[in-house]
This record gives C-alpha cells, structure tokens and sequence, in this order.
C-alpha cells in the first residue's frame, strides 16, 4: 500500500496551480471537470505522491465545507491492491466504508470511509485499474 494522493479544497483553481507549478515547481497532470460531483480538479506530481485540488463549481459538499470554513487538507487517498480484503480488514477494526460501492474514476475505484470510524481522519481508498 502507499498514498496515492493527499487533496485539498480550494477556492481558486487557478491561483493554487499556480503556488504549487511556479513557486514549489511540481508539474500539473490532469485539470478536469466533474460537473456530476459539481467540481473541478486538479491532480500535481509533488514528488512521489500527488495533490489534488478541488474547487466547488456548484452546490454540494466542497462548496459547503468552503462556506464552513473549512478549506485546504480534505483527505488522504491511499492505495490498495485489493479493495475488497482491505475493507474486510478494516472492518475487523470498526471502520466502515460510507458508500456500499466504490465509485469509478481515473482508471479505477474509490472508495470512502467513515470519517466517525478513522479517528476523524477523511481517507479514501483507491484501487488502480492499471496493475504494477
């Protein structure tokens, strides 16, 4: 296992892709928009992991946190070879997953956690469709 991505929620897009691509020098993989999840994304290479960014483009949950006050660190996306023994063992532990199925994206599927079963900790888990 290892992490995927850390992500944070932002404000503007635009200006955090500038911070992290001219100041620190990561490069921009992908910006794309989900208008289903009322969001648009950015993923950066920092190194051996990845950020991504999110930026609310509509009513929903970004955008709540945002109007919450609660903006930057949102979740820590952690890779796993398999997704179903990891959930069985996770369980074993008390931690829920918050959906019964993973969704699908970025040639693979995520899944969410119960933040109230991870000690508070937004993690989410995901499982490549490419095999190493």
């Amino acid at each position: 296992m290892s992490v995927d991505h850390v992500a944070a929620v932002v404000e503007d897009l635009d200006k955090a892709l500038r911070i992290l691509t001219d100041g620190f020098g990561f490069e921009t993989l992908d910006v794309k928009d989900y208008p289903e999840a009322k969001i648009k994304a950015a993923f950066v290479k920092a190194g051996n992991t990845k950020i991504e960014l999110i930026e609310p483009t509509g009513q929903g949950p970004y955008l709540d946190m945002l109007k919450a006050g609660f903006k930057g660190m949102n979740h820590i996306a952690i890779e796993v070879e398999d997704m179903e023994a990891t959930i069985s063992r996770l369980r074993a532990l008390g931690v829920e997953p918050k959906d019964k199925n993973p969704r699908f994206a970025r040639g693979g599927k995520f899944l969410d956690l119960k933040d109230e079963t991870t000690v508070g900790i937004r993690v989410q888990l995901f499982e490549s469709g490419e095999r190493k």
